[in-house]
């Protein structure tokens, strides 16, 4: 048995736990580029911190149509906005892409960072859901599988621009247990349907990080800083994400 992962359309507390982590890095005064921003949630909160000059792009005109007219939001692409940014950030949105595609992004990205700057990708790891599933399985509950549009994302030890990464944590460990994993196995026990917003997925939202490498909830952050920024980015960037 299976069942699809629906964290964007019904986990609103994963959403909110991924938009926390995303606002840890948003500073006053910052320059910064949402890629993939939907219909402007997350923009609506980075365009809240004082000073912050915020950008959203997404390829899809439906959804820029539902971004509140107050914020700064078009339909396009990292390719249609211009300058550097101090920030950019993805949340979902390199698992919409091939995985072909999505090293290549990065790079992209990171020649667009200003110095200093970094890019903070809030996406969904293969292998922390694969762990999920593990623990799942010894609860008799049907796996859970990726949206059929979505690459999580399958990088392992094997980042691309590795030299400029800051940081990867799989930071929704104790979500991910608690919630996919005790929060279901109580529901399949009564014979419901998992509650998105049980009293236990509440609690593990104030929860910090315990398991590592669980969970498909993971962040990535690549830091460009000036000691780091030794070689020539465009062109190195693009022979390392091959």
């Amino acid at each position: 048995m299976m069942t699809v992962d629906h964290m964007l359309t019904r986990d609103h507390l994963a959403r909110e736990l991924e938009t926390r982590e995303i606002l840890a890095y948003v500073k006053p005064g910052m320059r910064v580029l949402e890629i993939g921003c939907g219909d402007g949630q997350t923009l609506a909160r980075i365009a809240k911190v004082p000073g912050v000059d915020a950008l959203g792009v997404d390829r899809l005109a439906d959804m820029i149509a539902r971004v509140p007219k107050s914020l700064n939001a078009r339909v396009g692409s990292l390719e249609d906005v211009d300058g550097r940014f101090d920030l950019v950030v993805t949340q979902r949105a390199l698992v919409t892409m091939l995985p072909s595609e999505q090293r290549p992004m990065v790079a992209r990205v990171l020649d667009r960072l200003a110095m200093e700057g970094r890019y903070v990708a809030v996406e969904c790891d293969a292998k922390g859901l694969a762990a999920v599933n593990v623990l799942r399985g010894r609860l008799n509950l049907p796996i859970i599988t990726p949206p059929v549009h979505d690459a999580y994302l399958d990088w392992g030890d094997d980042v691309p621009c590795r030299e400029y990464l800051e940081r990867v944590e799989h930071f929704g460990s104790t979500y991910a247990f608690l919630s996919r994993v005790v929060n279901a196995g109580l529901a399949e026990q009564s014979g419901h349907q998992p509650d998105y917003a049980a009293p236990v997925n509440q609690m593990a939202l104030g929860l910090p990080s315990l398991i590592p490498g669980l969970g498909q909830y993971c962040i990535w952050v690549w830091h460009l800083s000036e000691a780091r920024a030794d070689l020539e980015m465009s062109r190195d960037f693009w022979e390392r994400a091959k």
